[in-house]
């Protein structure tokens, strides 16, 4: 996987795939956007895919992000990313390491996407660059 056009030789990258209107995303996208924020100057990039479904329209997710003051880049798809990663439920994250899958799995509350989480990967990427 190559993930953003021009990732790879870049460092990390966190992917997220979520669902608007799913509770737990609801609840983490606070979270990863914090976490974007927090380590956007340590060369951490976090870009977002979300789904427009019949339930919804893309001028309600477009609202949605928004309002709820995503930054990260976001970009629309119809399960293919979901689909190569084997993402299980929303959100899913995927963190890789120029181009290489380092972790990935499913969040349901903060604990799971931790902020030491991401700050141990950056460590242990910043070892690797000395």
């Amino acid at each position: 996987y190559q993930g953003s056009p021009g990732s790879v030789g870049r460092g990390p990258e966190m992917i997220v795939m979520w669902e608007a209107w799913c509770p737990f995303s609801q609840r983490t996208l606070p979270i990863v956007e914090d976490i974007h924020r927090r380590y956007q100057e340590e060369g951490l990039s976090v870009s977002g895919f979300t789904r427009v479904t019949g339930t919804s329209s893309d001028e309600r997710v477009a609202g949605y992000i928004v309002d709820q003051q995503v930054s990260f880049p976001m970009f629309r798809e119809n399960g293919k990313s979901w689909s190569y990663f084997e993402a299980a439920g929303t959100p899913f994250v995927v963190i890789l390491v120029d181009g290489v899958v380092v972790w990935k799995g499913g969040v349901s509350n903060s604990a799971d996407l931790s902020s030491r989480l991401v700050r141990d990967l950056m460590e242990a990427y910043a070892a690797t660059q000395l």
